[in-house]
C-alpha cells in the first residue's frame, strides 16, 4: 500500500503539467473561435456597407458626361463606360466578355478577362477647357508594323499629353491581304491566315493602349477616302472637339504654332496644313469630272469643326458621291469637300499655310 502511494506522489508533478496543458489549449481554442466569428461580423458590415454604396450609386443623378456617353452608345458611335459604381475610378466594360466581380472587403468592382485599358471613348478628359479642343488623327495600317504608332506613342503622344486639350487616336481600317478577293462572291469564305493574325494583333494592342479607332473599311489605298470619312464622322459626332488634325504616322503635330494659328482665325472657318497644292500640277490631280480644287498635302492637315460638320453631315451625299468627282486621292478629295463647302453653305473658310505645323517625324526618333 505504502509504494503505490509513494508512487501516486510522484505522479503528481506530471497530472499538474497535463492539467495546466489542458487549459492553454482550451484558452487558445476559445481565442480563435472568437477571432473566426469577430472576423464574420466584419465582414459581414463590409458587404452590407457596400450594397449600401452601390445602391446610392445606381440611383443616383446623370450628370451631363454620362448622358453624352449614353447618347453616344445609343448612336452606336462609340462603346461607353461604367460610371464609379461604387469606386470614384469609373470602369471600362470593354467589348469582350468577362464578369463583374465585387470585393466584399474594400466595395470596388473589377472586370476580370478583359485588360484593364481604356476604350477610345474613355481616354480623353471630359472636363471643361478654355482651349481649344483639338483631335489629333494619325493615319496608320493594320498590316503596319505596330513599331510606328509605338514610336507615335513614345514621341508624339508625350509631347500632347502635356496639354489638356490634346486628344490623339490612331485610323486603322481592316485588315486585308493581297491573296484575299475582295469581288469573291463565295459564301463561308474565311480571313487568310495573316488577316487573322493582324486582326488578333490589332485587338491586343487597342486593349493596351486604348488608342486604335478601327474604321469599317479595308484598309486599301483606293479606300482611303472611305477611311477618312469615317474618323472624320467619328470627331464630329463626340461634340468636343473644336478642330481635327490628321497626320500621317511618319511626322508629329506642333500643337503650340496650331494654338497661335488658331487665335487668329476666330470667328471663320478653318483649313490649314504644311503644304496646300493647287490642283492643276498634275493631271493625276483631276477628278472623274475633270474637276480641280486646292488642297493640303496629306502629312498634316486640319479643319474646324463647323467645316468638318459641314462636309459630312449637311453635304453627306456629295461627300459619298466622290466617285463622280474625286480620285483615289484622300487629300485631294478633302479639297473638293472644302471646295463645294464653301460654295454651297457660302462659309467663310480660311485656308493657312503653316509649315511648322510640322515638328518631329516620329520615324527618326529614337
Amino acid at each position: 500500500g505504502g509504494g503505490s502511494a509513494q508512487s501516486r506522489r510522484r505522479s503528481c508533478p506530471s497530472c499538474v503539467l497535463r492539467l495546466v496543458r489542458w487549459h492553454f489549449l482550451k484558452d487558445a481554442l476559445l481565442i480563435t473561435a472568437l477571432g473566426l466569428f469577430l472576423v464574420a461580423i466584419i465582414q459581414q458590415i463590409s458587404i452590407i456597407t457596400t450594397n449600401n454604396k452601390y445602391e446610392r450609386a445606381q440611383s443616383a443623378p446623370t450628370t451631363n458626361w454620362q448622358s453624352r456617353q449614353l447618347k453616344n452608345n445609343a448612336n452606336n458611335t462609340m462603346i461607353g463606360a461604367v460610371d464609379d459604381v461604387p469606386t470614384a475610378t469609373r470602369i471600362n466594360m470593354g467589348p469582350n466578355p468577362g464578369s463583374l466581380n465585387l470585393d466584399p472587403i474594400s466595395g470596388s468592382l473589377t472586370w476580370v478577362d478583359v485588360p484593364a485599358a481604356p476604350l477610345v471613348d474613355d481616354i480623353f478628359d471630359p472636363q471643361p477647357s478654355s482651349l481649344p479642343r483639338l483631335l489629333v488623327v494619325v493615319h496608320s495600317a493594320a498590316t503596319r508594323d505596330a513599331t510606328m504608332r509605338q514610336r507615335q506613342r513614345k514621341v508624339c503622344k508625350s509631347l500632347y499629353d502635356r496639354r489638356p486639350n490634346v486628344d490623339m487616336v490612331f485610323a486603322v481600317g481592316v485588315p486585308l491581304t493581297k491573296a484575299q478577293s475582295v469581288s469573291s462572291h463565295a459564301q463561308g469564305l474565311k480571313a487568310t491566315e495573316d488577316e487573322q493574325r493582324w486582326s488578333a494583333q490589332l485587338m491586343s494592342e487597342s486593349l493596351k493602349h486604348g488608342d486604335l479607332l478601327v474604321v469599317p473599311s479595308r484598309d486599301l489605298y483606293v479606300d482611303l477616302t472611305l477611311k477618312t470619312i469615317s474618323w472624320l464622322e467619328w470627331g464630329v459626332n463626340q461634340a468636343r472637339y473644336d478642330y481635327i488634325v490628321k497626320t500621317d504616322d511618319e511626322y508629329c503635330l506642333n500643337t503650340t504654332e496650331l494654338d497661335r494659328l488658331v487665335d487668329g482665325h476666330r470667328g471663320h472657318e478653318l483649313y490649314f496644313g504644311v503644304y496646300e497644292h493647287s490642283g492643276t500640277e498634275y493631271s493625276s490631280m483631276r477628278g472623274a469630272d475633270g474637276s480641280v480644287a486646292p488642297f493640303m498635302s496629306g502629312a498634316v492637315y486640319g479643319l474646324s469643326i463647323g467645316l468638318a460638320a459641314s462636309i459630312i453631315r449637311d453635304d453627306r451625299i456629295h461627300t459619298m458621291s466622290y466617285l463622280l468627282y474625286g480620285t483615289s486621292s484622300d487629300d485631294a478629295n478633302m479639297g473638293k469637300w472644302v471646295d463645294y463647302a464653301t460654295k454651297r453653305r457660302e462659309l467663310v473658310v480660311d485656308h493657312v499655310v503653316e509649315p511648322k505645323l510640322l515638328c518631329y517625324e516620329a520615324h527618326r526618333a529614337s
